[in-house]
């Protein structure tokens, strides 16, 4: 057998002929014409430093397992080895180079690097110890399964295609996967997430695939919710897009047929969230419950009013746009809470000798009086005027049929607009559904 020893050195090669016979071949023999080199017999070595016979025979002794990734190439070349003499040779042509591949050999993702050193805190609960990758969100770090990530979102799946050397066509919201910084560690992957996501918001969000189970039982809180919704949209979860949305639609619903006089908590961080998130349905129902909470003490556990946010807590996160709209909204709100003083325009009684409804204080007594309609929905106009129509006018007080319809009529009208110009007070877009709804009845 023939062994061709490429020299890095010198780049020279020199041929080494060993023979598997103990006999001395004899001097005296006449030379003869030398055999053709049977190619198929030359294994070509190239190694990457000098190696003297007692550093090989101490590298043999050793016992020290050689790292996961590199033990892998060592297998891939023993099947190498073990393969035909043709297929070996035809190989070993191209220069095989057995080392340990650097991540930007392997996926384009930029600023990668071969080892981490970056320190890192376990997460409490997410660290799989049969995980194949780690993400890292600044000072902790979650060892999770590529494979059940990669069958819940869109976002981790083109991640994980490109990290292995795939170029998959990214949408407009995928491109962030072009700022994910990975490096590697122990023969595993990390995902530097920093720039991406919260890990308070990705951890809301796997634990909601976890304990999805009990949102059968009970419904999550917003915040845990807000928190859902954030990382799901951000590494593109869409069931779990599409299960928050719908919770945050039901619960700030703009149906007006909706609106009762429960108060609705969070309206502050819904707002935030439908105008950062573009989620407008649940603007208006947010800023209605922020127009009619009541006023807020100067702590937060006032005993004269216990549950009621302390000053700046209930406003706190809205951009200062919005709580200039606010401010405005509420004058507008007042002011058309004051017309209930007024009977609908137009209304002539009907009857031979007009009843009560014609005369300037008609119903007075049920609206500012024993009733205090007025005083009590001073701040949410729109159940005081369902509170309206509820009266009895005709028995209490002295209204004709007719007349008693077209007072309820007038009120109900007059909830119908106030409703309606609140897209307008706090400039809501119409989403691109509803418009397109509107277009088609029309």
């Amino acid at each position: 057998m023939i062994v061709v020893s490429d020299d890095e050195d010198t780049g020279t090669g020199r041929a080494r002929t060993t023979s598997t016979s103990r006999k001395t071949r004899s001097s005296k023999a006449s030379p003869s014409k030398p055999k053709p080199i049977d190619a198929s017999k030359i294994i070509v070595v190239r190694p990457t430093r000098a190696v003297t016979r007692s550093a090989a025979r101490d590298s043999l002794q050793s016992t020290v397992e050689p790292a996961p990734s590199f033990k892998r190439e060592l297998d891939d070349t023993a099947t190498l080895l073990s393969a035909p003499t043709s297929k070996r040779a035809k190989i070993a042509s191209s220069e095989l180079d057995i080392s340990v591949s650097s991540p930007s050999k392997r996926a384009n993702i930029s600023a990668s690097s071969q080892h981490t050193s970056r320190l890192f805190v376990k997460h409490a609960r997410f660290w799989a110890l049969d995980g194949n990758a780690i993400l890292q969100f600044g000072s902790v770090a979650l060892r999770v399964h590529q494979s059940r990530l990669s069958t819940q979102s869109v976002w981790f799946d083109k991640l994980f295609d490109q990290r292995a050397g795939c170029e998959p066509l990214l949408e407009a919201d995928e491109e962030s996967i072009n700022d994910v910084v990975v490096e590697e560690l122990g023969g595993f992957d990390v995902f530097r997430l920093d720039l991406i996501g919260s890990v308070d918001d990705f951890e809301a969000l796997l634990t909601a695939m976890e304990d999805a189970i009990a949102f059968h039982y009970a419904l999550p809180t917003f915040p845990t919710a807000a928190a859902i919704f954030r990382a799901a949209t951000t590494f593109k979860f869409n069931k779990f897009v599409e299960f928050t949305r719908k919770y945050f639609l039901e619960t700030f619903s703009e149906d007006l047929d909706k609106v009762d006089a429960t108060l609705i908590p969070y309206a502050a961080a819904a707002v935030t969230l439908g105008r950062k998130w573009n989620i407008p349905g649940i603007l208006k129902r947010a800023f209605y419950e922020l127009l009619r909470a009541p006023p807020a003490t100067t702590t937060a556990n006032d005993e004269e009013a216990p549950g009621v946010p302390a000053v700046g807590d209930r406003l706190k996160g809205l951009e200062p746009a919005d709580l200039t709209l606010l401010a405005d909204a509420q004058k507008h709100l007042t002011a058309a809470w004051m017309t209930v003083f007024l009977r609908p325009d137009g209304t002539v009684c009907p009857a031979k000798t007009p009843c009560s409804a014609t005369k300037r204080n008609g119903g007075w007594t049920a609206i500012a009086g024993k009733g205090k309609i007025l005083q009590k929905f001073l701040l949410d106009p729109i159940c005081g005027l369902d509170a309206l129509t509820e009266v009895k006018w005709d028995e209490a007080h002295g209204f004709c049929g007719k007349c008693a319809a077209a007072r309820n009529a007038s009120f109900l009208k007059r909830k119908a607009q106030i409703w309606e110009d609140m897209d307008v007070w706090f400039r809501i877009p119409v989403e691109k559904g509803a418009e397109e709804k509107g277009n088609d009845s029309a």
